[in-house]
């Protein structure tokens, strides 16, 4: 009896940590894929040449572009950040339960991995620290919010 309990708590447990894993890694991936899509899409509207999304072993992901005028170029770079925060808000607003947070974490993961384009923008080092702070914060508590919707879904009340 006791070896039974066991077995089924260590299969429960396993198949929630690859819930998470998964689920953590389908949102990190997709955020910076819609990310890279947002700039490409801007620098297409923009007919930029050399419009390229690029993902090599061992790197980020990134968008390769050639655009000489600078105020479309700053269009560009803020186009990834806008990307991935309207479909976040989508997801937050149209959805209920654990989609909502999963929304929230795409926001999140995308203020996080905005790093590179914050730095083109000259955004201050400080700035830059408290909105990674914050990305962090909203990641951690989302996937606190999707963990509780998950053990709701298999244990009911």
């Amino acid at each position: 009896m006791k070896l039974k309990k066991f077995c089924l708590i260590s299969l429960f447990f396993i198949r929630f940590i690859l819930f998470i894993f998964l689920g953590t890694s389908f949102i990190i991936m997709g955020t910076i894929t819609l990310h890279e899509i947002g700039h490409s899409l801007a620098a297409r509207y923009y007919q930029c040449p050399g419009n390229t999304i690029i993902f090599e072993q061992g790197q980020f992901p990134h968008t390769k572009i050639s655009c000489h005028e600078s105020a479309s170029m700053q269009v560009i770079i803020l186009s990834g950040i806008l990307a991935t925060s309207i479909f976040s808000l989508l997801l937050f607003f149209s959805m209920g339960g654990a989609v909502k947070y999963v929304g929230m974490a795409i926001f999140a993961v995308g203020l996080v991995s905005a790093n590179r384009d914050l730095t083109m923008l000259s955004v201050p080092q400080l700035a830059m620290y408290t909105i990674n702070f914050i990305g962090f914060i909203l990641v951690g508590f989302c996937v606190m919010k999707i963990t509780i919707a998950y053990f709701k879904k298999v244990y009911p009340e």
